[in-house]
C-alpha cells in the first residue's frame, strides 16, 4: 500500500520535472527573441545614424 502510494507520488514529481522543464525551454526561447530583437533594433538605428549623419 505505502510502495503504491510512493510510487503515484513518485509519478506526479516527474511529470510536475517535465512541465518545469518545458516552461523553462520556452522561456529560454522567448529570451533569445528577444535578445535577437535588440540586436536588430540596435543595428537600424546604427543605419539611420550613419543615412543622417
Amino acid at each position: 500500500m505505502a510502495k503504491k502510494a510512493f510510487e503515484k507520488r513518485e509519478r506526479n514529481l516527474n511529470t510536475n520535472q517535465i512541465e518545469v522543464y518545458r516552461e523553462l525551454a520556452e522561456f529560454r526561447e522567448k529570451r533569445y527573441d528577444m535578445e535577437r530583437m535588440k540586436h536588430i533594433i540596435t543595428f537600424v538605428f546604427v543605419i539611420l545614424e550613419a543615412l543622417v549623419i
